[in-house]
């Protein structure tokens, strides 16, 4: 497995998190039973998520080949050594170990699982952890408050593995913790140990052995009188001491051993201590065995005896151990594995814990000797496919008996199941056993080594992999000889030992034949069959076979079998490479210097660190060029088709390839307007360029650049330096711009993540407060040369191991760089210019080196101008010829011009008895969306080419016929274009709303086909292009419709509701973008008409759009709401309150051992409301304010105005909110839209939903509403209403809990905020009147505060929150531009047109008429829409239980009871109408006579019964008569038709459980209970609209009722 890593918020991980460790030098994971549980991590520096190996984020990975997908939070990382770094994190069960119990625990007579149950119920921990045990004893379980939840478990005297089982392990398997009586198995392997084995190991305990017992007994003779007995002072000796052993003896008292009548003696207490040794092995030390697989695998003995069998057990199993070095076998379990995660094996395991048993002395009879043959036979052969056959029984020969040896031979059949055993004796007709083997293996000759003069007798037989064996062969022998007189004439001699100066010999019979040097020629090997299985020729050419394998001069050749031992092809490897060829020498796949070929590739799993497209060899321009209006093709390829837009550039390069070898460089021509954020990634090779031209504007949310391996430059020519002393403000503002728009996305200008190198020269970058000029990440290398920095509040931040270097630059900052995390900074010595006391903040494993020569610093010479920033940018989106293609189909012929086509598209065809064409275009969908998404408005055309080749009509007549297909429209129906090509004629064809709206959502492909007059449409067409022509979004502005009633159009207020799934566009047409999608039912207020569609302008979300009249019903008119009425706010009071409880805490200094402690201090970046804010101390985009003085440093919480008025507005007090722990924190970031229950809580949106981070936005929020307003001047417009009152009435019209908006300019009379709404800068709220009874507000400012932290050295800083007075100086009140008061429009969730505040999508009809598919949203309820029975539905609950009920008990809102039309359910808002199909048409009578026909539609009105989804009102007389009515329980689908509104919710079944409860009924719900959940529930498990029920399953109702 590879491992994952995930951030530490994540709360699921079924996905890849962030992404997976590919570039992970090694892992394992080292687990010991009932201890320690750790994962190992080496990665390199360069790894593409070195920047998420953080403390606390985790890591996900295999534990063992059974124990998967564990998660391991990191707990230290080693400092960087040889460019790695080492990470060590402990299994996510460690998390308890911080967790304590909030009251002590005491548990009389409780299992085991109940108890663990009930310690982490009193705990703080985790709710995903739970406890599971298969332990039936009871016991009592006490546990003091102060323990924590790990050690309650298994970690300190009484937990629960001390109190409950005998010895109990542990398995962790992620949040469950299971305690069981046994978690492994007995195993039967058998293994030998014996010493000298590379990589088993044996370590021997020798402190608690005794290998003397000296026992004694106590005798009480008649009188009572008690005497001790004794053998004598020395012992009884253990039969494994050796005279030499030093002594260890102890006393032992066997007096219990005796009957009471029995009288102890001597010879008694000697054999109960000979006894206690046989039973108890104390003689011997504690053994534990390592296996260690890697080096042992290399052994003989690891298949020879069995070892691998090891590598198939697992934790607490237990095996066999033979050992030979204490004649014992012994049971000994597992009790630590260290697993290779990414080799998915063992490393190694340790056994322990030895349980030895009686008659365990191996050599204490016969019957106990263990032989090899025994082993094998108790493991069992893991190669069952192997036929259990047996060769014919081998034939023995003596092929020489020498001086020493005897050389033999035998038949051999060469199969990979057969073995062969060779036994030996000098008693002639010996029967074979296992002291007479002297070989056995896969061989057909054997060297016996004996002594002179001796006579041998040998067998031979035959063994299968099953221990089958074949009768032993005949006997044959062989006497060696030996010549005693050497004088004698002899014939043939034996000599022991001879030196010989030159042997001259016609044929030498050697057994051994040893040289140091040996020339050879003409030298064969035979087998036992005669076959050659090694030679050396004449001319010293070496072969040899063995077995598969071929190795001769011309290559290695391995033979390839099939499961029958078939040969079915080969491989040759040479000198050219590698070739696979079938048994008829045909060519399959080869792969050698030039490339590699392959005729079929077939496989499970392909891993692949690259797989990529060189640019170059696909014919890639090597200059591409963008100017302000698109030419030609505007692909931006040439001169003569330039582009418009960056992302157009950039996705048309990644179409040719992401790799290439020569430099690829995008000119930007001047004046050019880019509104578009920019990510440039994944490219690879030499050098990539931007060269920008004079006066470039690039509008953005972001600029990224990331994952690069290759070097980047982004450069203007510039003819003056900005830091020249003769520049200009002409020549300034020639220098291109980088222009961040807002901090929603990024906190950054430009950023570059992971990248090699990138140097930057002659830019402007120009941000919003709170933001960074240029941001460096992931180990990245910038150059900074010749820029400048405006709006931002730093030029640099550097983190994760990145280098930056500032050069030559201009601007004015606060503060030069912050540097983190082991990365570097430099500059030269001109500097912009900065404000703050600290130049550049360094953290403590950081680097900044100072230019020693001093600093000059240069302040920028930006000035806010009023550019236009609208561009008409046409996207070419280019189809790829790979994703043209035309297949045939239908009755006819198939010729030469009937056939699949590929690299183009058609229809029609050749002739009248040819099949039919039919022509596919694959959309690029990923891209069309994000095109789309960045057009106000567009029209969408389709660009082709008929081709000259074809056939048919050379004249101008066919005409594609196009539909569109795929996404979650479906499929449209066929348009006729009526667009007539000639051959070789290029058009564009601009689609009709229908296909358009296909291709938004998520169409994937446009097919052509004809269906009459085939002959005559018969063509082909290539070069496609999707054409985009509109208006950019600019970036940072709203360009959604605002007011309620614009030109051409006519004021209509009106209430309707939703037909379907409805998009909300931003102008009056489907050629404008899509803002968001309404789900079907919606009620919206409709503002206005468009005069020239008749499409209708509504409010939603507190802002306008447009959306087809053709898909809203009107169900009221004449709703107006009028601005100029202001409602007093009732919840002023408590939402200062609010305000105040973090005033009280702003100026806290920390408290030693209480995280979080410290109070505030004004920042404008990086708060829980920012893009990218963290809760780690020192490091980017860090939420704490790091403040030095006097060399110490202290933390202190940013917080800036907005974010002080949002928590307000969302009624989050301080200890509820992200300030308060990191928890907390943690949570809210996951959605920052989250509020507190409160009844007045409320979010500050932007027109699309999002949170409005900024003063000025929330500013927009208000006036984009129009409701509230107490005081309005524009200072762009002039425009002014209302009052704000003055010092003389103390600013009367201004009220508590007032939102106060300023607009408010430098000490150089210059906006602070030029670029945002109403140039609005600063937010407060009003207090009200403070003790001297002035109109005040409570604000968070960077001004003079009277809470103030105060430091060793006597400084201070502020603490972030005032309260000061309007009046005077510090008040501004000639800044205020904006009063307004929360209305309860804002509040209550009716906002004009009936929005909310985050809108929402679903499934169903949707856009103008389009099908959504449903996607199941909780269990067993469904986001689905469509038609039943002629009922349009808007969701779908599966498997209800449905019940009924009667008598005039009432309604729980104003809706009456109304027979067979009404119910009773849970979570859901009254007022919401079902539909149940099975009682449509059912006509019911009640015993009071009343008779209704039921169409099936029920409203609900009331809370239902605990164990059902709904209670339907079938009687006006009583239950029982309803039952009686209704029949049995039904269990089917019911589907909403309409949700409710205005009546309130049905209860939760949590708040229906806690009445019953408390009223005494729960355990009266139980059978109905069981019954309604045994399918999962449906209506417990919506979560819509009430969230009450989200936690239900871990409840003590939920607990009683399944008891």
């Amino acid at each position: 497995m590879i491992p994952r890593i995930y951030d530490n918020s994540f709360t699921a991980y079924e996905s890849n998190g962030l992404g997976l460790l590919v570039d992970a030098i090694s892992c394992q994971v080292e687990e010991e039973s009932n201890g320690d549980f750790e994962l190992t991590l080496v990665y390199p520096f360069n790894g593409s998520f070195f920047y998420a190996l953080k403390q606390d984020n985790l890591i996900k990975a295999d534990a063992s080949d059974t124990l998967k997908g564990q998660l391991f939070r990191i707990d230290t990382i080693s400092k960087p050594l040889n460019g790695q770094v080492t990470v060590y994190a402990k299994h996510i069960s460690f998390d308890l170990a911080k967790n304590s119990l909030n009251e002590d625990v005491n548990e009389k007579n409780i299992k085991c699982e109940n108890a663990g149950k009930h310690m982490l119920q009193k705990s703080d921990a985790d709710s995903r952890f739970s406890i599971e045990s298969n332990i039936e004893m009871l016991g009592n379980y006490s546990m003091d408050r102060k323990t924590d939840c790990l050690s309650a478990i298994a970690g300190t005297r009484g937990s629960l593995i001390d109190t409950f089982g005998n010895g109990p392990k542990l398995l962790r398997d992620n949040f469950t913790i299971s305690v069981l009586n046994r978690r492994g198995k007995d195993d039967n392997t058998l293994i030998a140990y014996k010493k000298n084995i590379t990589g088993f190991t044996l370590e021997e305990d020798y402190s608690e052995i005794i290998n003397v017992i000296k026992p004694y007994a106590t005798v009480t003779d008649e009188e009572g009188n008690e005497s001790p007995i004794y053998i004598d002072e020395i012992g009884v000796k253990s039969s494994r001491y050796v005279e030499g052993d030093i002594v260890k003896s102890q006393w032992m008292d066997f007096s219990d051993k005796f009957d009471e009548d029995e009288k102890p003696t001597k010879e008694k207490l000697k054999n109960l201590a000979e006894k206690y040794f046989n039973n108890n092995n104390c003689d011997l030390p504690k053994m534990t065995y390592k296996i260690e697989f890697q080096p042992l695998s290399q052994t003989e003995e690891y298949k020879e005896d069995g070892l691998y069998e090891l590598e198939h057990i697992g934790m607490d199993d237990s095996v066999y151990i033979v050992n030979s070095k204490y004649g014992i076998r012994e049971q000994a379990r597992v009790i630590k594995t260290t697993y290779n995660v990414l080799a998915e094996k063992y490393i190694s395991i340790e056994l322990g814990d030895p349980k030895t048993t009686l008659g365990s002395i191996i050599n204490k009879s016969n019957d106990d000797t263990v032989t090899k043959d025994e082993v094998k036979e108790i493991i069992k052969n893991n190669k069952k496919d192997y036929p259990n056959t047996l060769p014919a029984i081998p034939v023995i020969t003596i092929d020489r008996a020498g001086f020493k040896t005897v050389s033999l031979s035998w038949e051999y059949d060469n199969k990979p199941y057969y073995s062969y055993e060779v036994y030996a004796s000098q008693e002639q007709g010996f029967t074979p056993n296992a002291f007479d083997l002297i070989f056995k293996g896969q061989a057909s000759a054997f060297l016996h080594e004996v002594e002179c003069a001796q006579t041998w007798y040998y067998k031979v037989r035959a063994v299968n992999t099953y221990g089958n064996a074949t009768n032993f062969s005949e006997e044959v022998s062989a006497t060696t000889t030996k010549i005693s007189d050497a004088a004698e004439y002899f014939q043939e001699a034996a000599i022991e030992s001879a030196l010989i100066g030159s042997l001259n010999a016609d044929v030498i019979n050697a057994g051994k034949l040893k040289g140091t040097f040996i020339d050879a020629r003409n030298l064969t090997v035979e087998d036992g069959n005669g076959n050659v299985t090694f030679s050396v020729s004449s001319d010293a050419i070496v072969r040899m076979i063995q077995g598969l394998i071929d190795i001769s001069d011309e290559g290695i050749r391995i033979n390839l079998q099939d499961s029958e031992s078939n040969i079915v092809g080969y491989v040759i490897y040479d000198g050219q490479g590698v070739q696979i060829f079938t048994n008829n020498d045909e060519p399959i796949s080869s792969f050698h210097r030039e490339g590699a070929y392959t005729e079929k590739l077939v496989t499970d799993k392909l891993i692949c660190s690259q797989v990529v497209q060189i640019a170059d060899f696909n014919g890639c321009p090597l200059d591409w060029y963008i100017a302000p209006t698109a030419t030609g093709e505007g692909t931006g390829k040439d001169k003569n088709n330039k582009a418009n837009s960056l992302k157009d550039v950039l996705r048309h390069i990644k179409q040719y390839g992401y790799k290439f070898n020569n430099v690829i460089t995008i000119h930007i021509e001047e004046n050019c307007i880019l509104n578009e954020d920019v990510v440039i990634q994944d490219f690879m090779g030499t050098l990539f360029k931007i060269v920008l031209g004079k006066n470039v504007v690039i509008n953005c949310k972001k600029f990224k650049v990331e994952d690069l391996l290759s070097r980047m430059t982004i450069e203007y020519d510039a003819d003056k330096r900005l830091v020249a002393g003769e520049i200009t403000q002409t020549d300034y503002n020639n220098y291109p711009i980088i222009n961040l728009v807002d901090s929603s996305l990024e906190n950054y200008v430009f950023s570059a993540s992971n990248v090699n190198y990138v140097e930057i020269k002659g830019i402007r970058f120009h941000g919003v407060e709170g933001t960074t000029g240029i941001g460096s990440f992931a180990a990245s290398n910038i150059v900074i040369d010749n820029c400048d920095f405006s709006g931002v509040d730093k030029c640099v931040v550097a983190d994760g191991q990145s280098k930056v270097s500032l050069g030559w630059s201009s601007g004015n900052v606060e503060k030069i760089a912050s540097v983190y995390n082991g990365s570097i900074f430099t500059s030269s010595r001109i500097i912009p210019k900065y404000s703050d006391n600290e130049m550049v903040y360094v953290s403590e494993n950081a680097i900044f080196i100072p230019n020693t020569n001093g600093y000059t610093q240069f302040d920028t010479l930006y000035t806010p101008t009023t550019t236009s920033t609208s561009t008409n940018i046409t996207d070419n989106i280019c189809i790829d010829t790979a994703n043209l293609y035309t297949l045939v189909e239908g009755e006819g012929e198939e010729d030469e011009q009937t056939v699949p086509r590929k690299g183009y598209t058609g229809q029609g065809k050749y002739k009248e008895n040819s099949k039919s064409h039919r022509g596919y275009i694959k959309l690029p969908v990923s891209v069309i969306k994000d095109v789309l998404s960045n057009k106000k408005e567009y029209n969408v055309k389709l660009r082709m080419t008929r081709l000259n080749t074809e056939h048919g009509y050379n004249s101008k007549t066919p005409h594609p016929i196009i539909r569109a297909v795929g996404g979650s429209s479906g499929t449209t129906d066929y348009w006729d274009s009526n667009i007539k090509f000639a051959r070789g004629e290029t058009q564009d064809i601009t689609l009709p709303a229908s296909i358009v709206q296909a291709i938004e959502k998520g169409a994937t492909s446009l097919e052509l086909f004809v269906n009459s007059n085939q002959l005559e449409q018969y063509s082909f067409y290539g070069d496609v292009s999707l054409i985009v022509e509109g208006t950019n979004s600019n970036p940072g502005e709203e360009d959604k419709p605002s007011g309620p009633v614009g030109t051409g159009e006519t004021a209509y207020n009106a209430t309707g509701t939703t037909t379907a799934n409805l998009n909300v566009r931003k102008g009056a047409g489907v050629n404008y973008g899509i803002i968001t999608t309404l789900p079907q039912g919606t009620t919206v207020t409709i503002v206005a008409k468009d005069n020239a569609t008749g499409w209708y302008k509504i409010s939603y979300n507190g802002a306008y759009g447009y959306v087809s009249n053709k898909y809203i019903t009107i169900t009221s008119t004449g709703t107006t709401i009028d601005p100029t009425i202001i409602q007093d706010f009732p919840y002023a009071d408590e939402m200062v309150e609010v305000g105040l409880t973090y005033w009280r805490v702003c100026d806290n200094e920390y408290t030693q051992g209480q995280s979080w402690s410290q109070g505030f201090t004004y920042r404008s970046a990086n708060t829980p409301l920012s893009g990218s804010c963290t809760a780690d101390q020192d490091v980017a985009d860090s939420l704490w304010v790091a403040v030095t003085r006097s060399g110490k440093t202290r933390h202190y919480k940013a917080i800036d105005c907005s974010t002080f008025a949002g928590m307000m507005t969302k009624g989050l007090e301080y200890v509820n909110g992200p300030y308060a722990n990191k928890t907390n924190f943690t949570n809210f970031r996951k959605n920052i839209l989250q509020k507190s229950s409160k009844k007045w809580a409320f979010n500050m949106v932007k027109a699309d939903g999002t949170w409005a981070r900024e003063a000025a936005a929330q500013c927009e929020y208000f006036d984009r509403v129009g409701l509230g307003i107490v005081y309005y001047r524009n200072v762009d417009t002039g425009k002014t209403y209302g009052s704000k009152g003055s010092t003389d009435d103390n600013f009367s019209p201004i009220k508590k809990g007032d939102l106060i908006f300023y607009s408010k300019k430098d000490s150089s009379g210059n906006w602070k905020q030029p670029n945002r709404y109403m140039k609005v800068s600063h937010v407060a709220v009003c207090y009200g009147d403070n003790s001297s009874g002035k109109k005040s507000v409570i604000e968070s400012t960077n001004g003079t505060t009277s809470k103030n932290h105060t430091f060793d050295d006597g400084t201070t800083i502020n603490a972030g929150i005032r309260i000061v007075s309007i009046a005077g100086t510090s008040g501004y009140a000639d800044d205020i531009v904006m009063v307004v008061r929360p209305q309860p429009s804002h509040y209550n969730g009716t906002l004009p047109g009936g929005g909310t505040e985050s809108g929402g999508t679903g499934g169903g009809t949707t856009g103008d008429g389009v099908t959504d598919a449903g996607t199941t949203e909780y269990t067993n309820c469904v986001s689905e829409q469509g038609t039943i029975d002629g009922n349009k539905y808007v969701y779908k609950l599966k498997t209800c239980k449905i019940t009924a009920y009667g008598g005039d008990s009432g309604s729980a809102c104003n809706i009456p009871l109304n027979l067979g039309r009404t119910c009773g359910s849970f979570n859901l808002p009254y007022g919401t109408k079902v539909y149940i199909p099975s009682l449509k048409g059912k006509r019911i009578t009640d015993g009071n006579g009343k008779t209704v026909t039921c169409d099936g539609i029920f409203t609900v009105n009331d809370t239902g019964v605990g164990g059902t989804d709904f209670d339907l009102y079938m009687s006006t007389k009583s239950d029982t008569n309803a039952e009686n009515i209704f029949g049995n329980t039904r269990r089917e689908d019911v589907y909403i038709l309409s949700y409710g509104s205005g009546y309130g919710y049905a209860w939760s079944y949590t708040k229906s459980y806690e009445w019953a409860y408390k009223n005494g009924t729960l355990s009266a719900y139980k059978v109905a209970f069981k019954d309604y959940i045994k399918y999962g529930g449906t209506l417990i498990n919506f979560l819509k609209f009430k969230s009450d029920d989200k936690n239900i399953r871990n409840s003590t109702y939920w607990s009683i009722l399944n008891s």
